[in-house]
């Protein structure tokens, strides 16, 4: 009755929240029959889902226009996001040996606390039941080596799983349609020079040179990563199972992004504008230039993984209870142009505040546990409660990274050790309650209550050669904590007599604290009462079984409001603030159909999309205007999976997304002269680009077990709506898979 890793206690049939929500179920077979490698992959074309580059060159994912640290990205219920921003490369997370990936937008169970506030996605590793071996291949354009192995077995009661991952690529060409002519349309029309009285010679930027220039392969886009990985488990009796999950992960890469920054730079506490960074006049304003490169180092990044767990399955009781221990390092070094001319940041040395790159060694740790019991049958109604809490820190340290390279921090009493910069500390811990009843064989319900509170343990810094405690940032706790809220979810499902339709809906309320990242930036001098953000969602939506399994239609809408929305300063040490509300609003519609001939399997799906911010502050990097930039609109999605006969398999799908923006500056306020008010009339939106992405894959079997596929991703040779951020052009792989 219930599926190992699964984070929810739950019984054979989905809980009704999930249900009344919208939620994607995404086959593990779907996933292999694409050719899906990794995360990003697999959730790619996801009704609601946006994939991108963050800044630091990790692709990350929008849930119905929110960021990703306001989505749960679990694997068998463990957190996969690092503990201080909610950062984590989803094209790096391996897909073998997945049941499923669940994707829940809006409204999560209770039981999940104040994780998943915008939605959720987990995925859940399979239990093997008899052995099994699982093999794949693939070598593509770029360089593009990718081995998976995978091998598991059921002796007695017993069972297990191994994996083994290696993934490499040199590189990737963006798009032939990007070329020298199309940069530099992008990039008069991103980077307004002319406002200024500027010349396109007079823009004197590294990183101009590097996107205009760089036409070939994209440099700094290159990485190395192997993974292993095993889970175990043994059926103990009575309905008791214990097992254990380990992973162990090591990537080394470097990352390249490109940020337009071309804004004047309104001053509140003294109403004051100054003109953008078009030509930098010392190495010191490298970090306000009007279009700035994000050019990482990882020359070291493993992560390490445990999580026994326990779990109980009776008619009438279950129970499962997970520990996990999370340590994942990342040494970084940072740059502000690609030939490492110009480090990210300035080090802060005693030989006159000199400007010397340096090694960021950053360590995230977590350890959690998460208990679940349910009571009831579930035909008639149940009971579910939850206990969760959980432990993270976050230690930051620096090093120079040789006597030649960082020169005078070497010179320094620091020498070439690492010395500890910052550390942070927090503990969360989440109380549950879910009641699901059914009403008749038509209609169920439910109705969840959390209580959530977040402390704030530890905060040391070091300012020059001094390290010690803190300041922290004031509580705003109703009962115990530092933050803490009461948060409540309800829904309901009624399904038609004749089993052909069913309306389903939902509401919560859901809290978000600051993470470690956001409480880091907070002091004394720029304390601004950071408050928790306050979500609510709901949903209404209606599925059509039109003819019997063969054709199914869903239509949700759904609405959103964030309060206190807490958002980040960019180009800056202050903190970040609260914006008054956000609000996410718009209609999703899916629909799939099969047919007997050629074994057609068909999902189209369209999303509009309307995100808005309401918000006054005197603040150009939160507000320049209501329109969320970078969130498209209208997002279109098509895959067809077809077998035609002949031991062959087709499968072709495409994305296309509109009405994404950027903000530039549509006039040019007037620069030194103080006690100008604040105007966000001063910007304007400029479109960004329509991308459309069309892949298709070519199986044939040979025999049984193995087959041989030819993948081609991206076949139009488009870029993504980011010109500044075009992903990979057109790219062709050969591959070679073994399952038995």
């Amino acid at each position: 009755m219930f599926t190992v890793g699964e984070v929810v206690v739950q019984g054979s049939r989905e809980s009704t929240v999930e249900a009344a929500g919208t939620t994607t179920q995404l086959a593990g077979e779907q996933l292999r029959a694409r050719g899906a490698a990794d995360l990003a992959a697999a959730l790619a074309g996801v009704p609601g889902l946006q994939l991108g580059l963050h800044t630091k060159g990790y692709t990350r994912v929008l849930v119905r226009g929110f960021e990703q640290d306001r989505v749960a990205v679990l694997m068998d219920g463990i957190p996969l996001g690092d503990v201080y921003s909610a950062d984590l490369d989803l094209a790096r997370v391996p897909l073998l040996n997945l049941a499923r990936v669940a994707v829940r937008r809006g409204a999560a169970s209770a039981l999940y606390g104040t994780s998943g506030a915008a939605g959720v996605i987990n995925a859940i590793t399979r239990r093997p039941l008899r052995p099994g071996v699982q093999a794949r291949a693939e070598y593509g354009q770029g360089g593009r080596v990718m081995l998976d192995l995978a091998a598991g077995a059921a002796p007695g009661r017993a069972y297990y799983w191994l994996t083994a991952s290696l993934n490499r690529e040199e590189g990737y060409r963006p798009s032939g349609r990007l070329d020298a002519r199309a940069r530099r349309t992008w990039f008069d029309r991103l980077v307004p020079y002319g406002l200024y009285g500027r010349a396109f010679d007079e823009v004197v930027l590294p990183a101009k040179d590097s996107y205009l220039g760089d036409t070939g392969r994209w440099d700094h886009t290159d990485h190395q990563q192997w993974e292993l990985a095993g889970k175990a488990g043994c059926d103990l009796g009575a309905g008791w199972e214990g097992g254990v999950v380990a992973r162990f992960q090591r990537r080394e890469a470097r990352t390249n992004t490109y940020e337009a920054n071309a804004y004047s730079d309104y001053k509140a506490q003294d109403g004051l504008w100054q003109d953008p960074v078009l030509a930098l006049s010392t190495p010191l304003q490298i970090k306000k230039a009007a279009l700035r490169n994000r050019a990482f180092v990882w020359p070291a990044a493993p992560t390490y993984q445990l999580a026994p767990y326990l779990q109980l399955a009776r008619p009438g009781i279950g129970f499962k209870g997970l520990l996990y221990h999370t340590r994942r390092q990342a040494d970084e070094e940072g740059y502000a142009s690609t030939d490492h001319r110009y480090p990210k940041d300035q080090a802060a040395v005693l030989a006159g505040f000199d400007l010397d790159p340096y090694l960021d060694r950053k360590t995230y740790g977590a350890a959690g546990a998460n208990l679940f019991l349910s009571l009831g049958q579930e035909e008639r109604g149940r009971l579910s409660l939850a206990l969760l809490c959980r432990d993270d820190w976050f230690d930051a340290r620096q090093q120079a990274i040789s006597p030649a390279a960082s020169p005078h921090i070497a010179a320094t009493s620091y020498g070439l050790r690492a010395y500890r910069v910052s550390y942070l500390e927090s503990f969360s811990l989440t109380l549950a309650a879910e009641e699901e009843r059914a009403l008749g064989e038509r209609l169920r319900l439910s109705a969840g209550i959390s209580y959530d509170a977040q402390w704030l343990l530890a905060f040391k810094e070091r300012t020059l050669f001094t390290y010690t405690d803190a300041y922290r940032a004031g509580s705003r706790a109703v009962v115990a904590g530092t933050r803490d809220g009461l948060n409540l979810v309800v829904g309901a499902v009624y399904a038609g007599g004749a089993g052909w339709w069913r309306v389903q809906g939902s509401l919560a309320r859901k809290t978000r604290f600051p993470t470690l990242g956001e409480y880091a930036k907070v002091d004394s001098l720029h304390d601004r009462g950071l408050k928790p953000e306050r979500i609510y969602s709901g949903s209404v939506g209606v599925d059509l079984d039109l003819r019997g399994e063969t054709l199914h239609w869903r239509s949700d809408y759904y609405y959103t409001a964030v309060f206190d929305r807490i958002e980040k300063i960019a180009g800056g040490g202050e903190p970040p603030v609260n914006i008054e509300r956000l609000v996410a609003q718009g209609v999703e519609n899916s629909l799939s159909w099969r047919t007997r001939p050629w074994g057609l399997n068909t999902r189209l799906s369209y999303v509009y999309l309307r995100a808005r911010s309401h918000d006054h502050a005197a603040e150009e990097t939160v507000n320049k205007g209501s329109q969320r930039a970078g969130v498209p609109s209208h997002q279109l999605a098509l895959e067809v999976r077809a077998e035609p006969g002949c031991r062959t398999r087709l499968v072709g799908w495409l994305e296309h997304t509109r009405g994404q923006v950027a903000y530039v500056m549509r006039e040019r306020p007037v620069a030194d002269e103080a006690g100008i008010p604040y105007d966000t009339a001063h910007f304007g939106t400029v479109p960004l680009h329509h991308p459309l992405k069309v892949n298709l894959k070519v199986e044939w079997r040979l025999g049984g077990h193995a087959a041989l596929y030819c993948l081609g991703t991206n076949l139009l040779d488009d870029y993504e709506a980011d010109p500044f951020n075009p992903g990979p052009g057109r790219s062709l792989s050969l591959g070679w898979t073994y399952e038995r």
